[in-house]
């Protein structure tokens, strides 16, 4: 029961420590039990919420940084005025 809250851990905890009737012990644990899936909804939902929010905001960077890749992004253009293969002794000589 680690992942229950310390008031529904304090609740569970004196269930079991008192002395009560099979049907008494039944009915506050079924209503323990209805509070520990209430709970765990809302912990559930506001961590289904916080997820969606995180991957969205993921989207949103991972879409900006495309864009901006895409905006300053220049192709290099240069033009050959190499003379490497010039031949200056048959130029030169003659």
């Amino acid at each position: 029961m680690h992942w229950l809250d310390e008031d529904l851990q304090k609740e569970y905890v004196k269930i079991y420590h008192t002395s009560m009737s099979v049907e008494e012990f039944k009915q506050k644990w079924l209503d323990l039990q209805a509070k520990h899936e209430a709970r765990f909804g809302e912990i559930a939902e506001k961590s289904r919420k916080d997820i969606e929010q995180e991957m969205q905001t993921a989207q949103e960077q991972y879409n900006n940084q495309k864009e901006q890749e895409a905006k300053t992004f220049k192709p290099i253009q240069a033009e050959s005025k190499s003379e490497t293969y010039k031949d200056e002794v048959k130029a030169n000589f003659w």
